[in-house]
Order: C-alpha cells, then sequence, then structure tokens
C-alpha cells in the first residue's frame, strides 16, 4: 500500500513536535525526525527545505486548524441558537488540550531559541486579534459584561488556555474541559437581563 504524500508530511511534522517536546528543537535532527516518523532523510526535502521550515509550518497550520474550529463551532452554535461564547471557549479548550506537545514546545523554546521568537510572537498576536474581535462581538450581543476591557479580557482568555494545558489543570490531573470552560464563561457572562434577547 503506498502511503499517501500528506501523511508522510503528518507525520513528519508530528515526529518533528515530539521530538522537539522532549529534546528542544536546536538538540533534536533531521535525521531523528525521519526516523522517528519511519522514512528516509531525504524525504525530509521532499516537504522541507530545513527545520525552521519545518516549525513555521507546524505553526501555520496549527493556527489555521484553531481558527477554523472555532468559526465553525461557533456557526453552529449560531444556526442551534445555542451560547456561541461557549462555543468558542470549547473549541479553544480543545484544541490546547489536542496539541498540549506543540504549546509546551513553543513555551520552552521560547526563551531558549531566538529565530523563533517572532514567528511564534505573530501568531500569538494574530490570534489574541481574532479573540479580541469575538469578545467585542459577545460584549455588543449582550452575552458578556458590557464592562469587560476587552484587551484586558483578550489576555486574560489567552492565559487561562495556556495555564490549563502548561498546568495540567485539564483531563485526569484536574478539571474536565466542560467544568472549566463553564467557569471561564460564568466569569465573563453578563449575569442581568440580556438586551439582546429581550
Amino acid at each position: 500500500m503506498q502511503i499517501k504524500k500528506d501523511e508522510i508530511r503528518q507525520r513528519l511534522m508530528n515526529a518533528a513536535c515530539e521530538l522537539f517536546t522532549s529534546k528542544g528543537f536546536v538538540e533534536s535532527t533531521i535525521s531523528e525526525i525521519t526516523s522517528k516518523a519511519g522514512v528516509g532523510k531525504g524525504t525530509f526535502y521532499t516537504y522541507f527545505r530545513s527545520k525552521e521550515e519545518l516549525v513555521e509550518a507546524i505553526i501555520d497550520e496549527g493556527m489555521e486548524e484553531l481558527l477554523e474550529d472555532i468559526h465553525v463551532s461557533m456557526n453552529e452554535a449560531t444556526k442551534s441558537g445555542s451560547s456561541t461564547f461557549r462555543a468558542f471557549i470549547r473549541s479553544n479548550l480543545e484544541f490546547f488540550s489536542n496539541n498540549q506537545a506543540i504549546l509546551k514546545f513553543f513555551n520552552k523554546e521560547m526563551a531558549s531559541y531566538s529565530k523563533l521568537q517572532q514567528k511564534i510572537y505573530q501568531t500569538r498576536d494574530r490570534y489574541m486579534l481574532e479573540m479580541r474581535n469575538i469578545l467585542e462581538k459577545e460584549i455588543y450581543s449582550g452575552f458578556l459584561r458590557r464592562d469587560l476591557e476587552v484587551n484586558a479580557a483578550t489576555s486574560l482568555l489567552y492565559g487561562m488556555f495556556c495555564s490549563s494545558v502548561l498546568h495540567g489543570t485539564t483531563g485526569s490531573q484536574g478539571l474536565s474541559l466542560e467544568h472549566l470552560g463553564e467557569s471561564i464563561v460564568a466569569l465573563f457572562k453578563n449575569s442581568g437581563p440580556n438586551p439582546a434577547l429581550a
């Protein structure tokens, strides 16, 4: 059976994430990545020119996946008449929970490998801008508290998502994703009458 090109590429990315998390970016070699992925070293260069390009692909594709998950989930919530903010929180928590290794790697490499910092900062800023726009819409709709300062709320949410993964507060060691999500919603939700629903 022939392996599809996309599958090989994904195997290389998955192997790199595992190695980068356990050994660090600088210490992990292309030979180790290809060995872990079960492909020849030359195959690596069919997909990526360097480890740096591989990391950029992991970052870019991860962000695209997260934003797509958020939009799909929020659109489904709109169609079903359920809370779009809850859908937004759930999408983020599920993504971060499913991609813990990547987040831990980025957190570690931010301090140790300066060449990656700019790419990670750009991606984080794009993500936070998306969060800020969603928060503004949710405040305007009346679902979230009107006294929220949007920039502070955006930073708090980002910290909550990252902290829940980095410090193991979800899963078997702590709160369920559902309970954590409802706790976050309760902090931000408008407790008064919702003018949009009146």
